[in-house]
């Protein structure tokens, strides 16, 4: 997938505290091959697949209808389709890779969904995804400086109550991850820590500027009314100030890059 600057185009179309996690996903991701045809578990509104794709997936998938509206508008996707992960619409093997981006942490029947996305994927398709880890939430400025100075209890309650207000419940480490995926017929071939300290603790900081932005969101189904005139003034100033953390792929990750192969059956 062709590089590119997705640090100003995510900035153009989001806040920083989102726009920052979501553009360096764009760069880890950019390094794989997406194998057609392809289905976005969970697009949400599309614009990840708007910033990341070059040629749009055949298919995104939502159960949010507000969110299926706002993607629809976007045009990131040559299809979307109203489903549940858990019970997804589609027949067995349609597809040769299934992409999902911070979704598998939100899902409670996590292994009747990894079920799900096995039975999708053509024998030796893929499953790549994001997660996070707990180690996100540790990072968090709050949580960071009640752990220095010495609250411990209190530093994991703040990072404890950070993922019951996103509706976070999987945060697993790398082999039971693996173990998860193997249980559904799923093999991981590889994985990757992304995203340093750095990012979750300007995150943290910077979540409140978000607040005008969430309004916006859940008024019209997008962050931003404007993205020319942000690419052109606010943007640049924000990637001038997160562009040697966009850069950092040196630093200790945080966050979960894996890519998941489905097994072939005898």
């Amino acid at each position: 997938m062709t590089q590119h600057d997705f640090l100003i185009e995510y900035l153009a179309h989001a806040p920083a505290s989102l726009a920052l996690l979501r553009a360096i996903e764009c760069r880890e991701l950019s390094a794989l091959t997406f194998a057609r045809p392809i289905l976005d578990l969970g697009c949400g509104d599309g614009l990840f697949g708007q910033v990341f794709f070059t040629t749009a997936p055949e298919v995104g998938l939502d159960r949010s209808p507000h969110e299926l509206r706002a993607a629809a508008q976007r045009g990131a996707y040559r299809a979307l389709v109203s489903g549940d992960i858990v019970s997804l619409p589609f027949r067995d093997g349609a597809f040769a890779t299934v992409f999902s981006n911070g979704v598998l942490e939100h899902i409670p029947a996590l292994e009747a969904a990894l079920a799900e996305v096995a039975r999708v994927l053509r024998p030796g398709g893929l499953l790549i995804c994001t997660v996070p880890t707990m180690e996100d939430e540790r990072q968090l400025s709050g949580s960071a400086l009640l752990r220095r100075l010495g609250l411990s209890k209190l530093s994991e309650r703040y990072a404890e109550g950070y993922n019951r207000a996103f509706g976070q419940v999987n945060l697993l480490t790398v082999e039971e991850w693996r173990e998860r995926l193997a249980r559904s017929g799923l093999r991981l071939v590889h994985h990757r820590a992304y995203a340093p300290a750095g990012v979750f603790r300007l995150h943290d900081l910077t979540m409140p500027l978000s607040a005008p932005h969430a309004l916006l969101k859940r008024l019209v189904g997008r962050w931003v009314l404007w993205p020319g005139l942000r690419r052109a003034t606010v943007a640049p100033m924000w990637a001038r100030v997160l562009r040697r953390l966009y850069l950092d792929q040196h630093s200790p990750g945080c966050s979960l890059l894996m890519v998941a192969e489905r097994v072939f059956l005898a």
